[in-house]
């Protein structure tokens, strides 16, 4: 099992920041090929990178067309709708800030715990703006095939956003 223990601050790009797309990229050189946990870590690190700055192009280089998530409550999605979800995440918290707590993997699956903070200026899930901070939790498992990422298993914490 490979772990990491620092904590990575992954924030929206700002002028001083480099996007997903610019960080360094380790893969195999044959598509499909097994690459190492660390490399497999690295991957998850720039899709949540992408994921939470709402970065199209970087997300669909690493889920690919057949991606399939599965959320809390049993509720699934595809790659179109995981996509769309960062937009609206982008969208609903434009200042928001995410940090992964903690990412580490084993065999085929990578799993990370991280929590975004932000300003909940725009919709976010129907919920119309309070124009507080928000801060939500969550903890995902990611499957790869050889490369890509397959899969995802997410549990989130949105207490907040939904509390009256």
């Amino acid at each position: 099992m490979t772990a990491g223990s620092s904590t990575v601050q992954i924030a929206k790009p700002q002028a001083h920041m480099r996007k997903s797309s610019e960080v360094t990229k380790r893969t195999p050189s044959d598509p499909g090929e097994e690459i190492q946990m660390e490399d497999k870590i690295d991957v998850i690190r720039r899709l949540v990178a992408a994921c939470y700055s709402a970065d199209e192009a970087a997300m669909r280089e690493i889920i690919g067309p057949d991606f399939l998530a599965h959320g809390s409550g049993g509720g699934t999605g595809n790659a179109d709708g995981w996509v769309s979800l960062a937009k609206q995440m982008a969208a609903g918290t434009p200042d928001g800030v995410t940090e992964i707590d903690d990412i580490f993997g084993s065999g085929d699956k990578v799993a990370v715990r991280l929590t975004s903070r932000g300003t909940h200026n725009g919709e976010l899930h129907g919920v119309p703006p309070t124009n507080k901070e928000l801060a939500t939790g969550a903890n995902e498992i990611y499957r790869f095939e050889g490369d890509r990422v397959v899969e995802c298993w997410g549990q989130y914490d949105m207490s907040q956003l939904f509390a009256k």
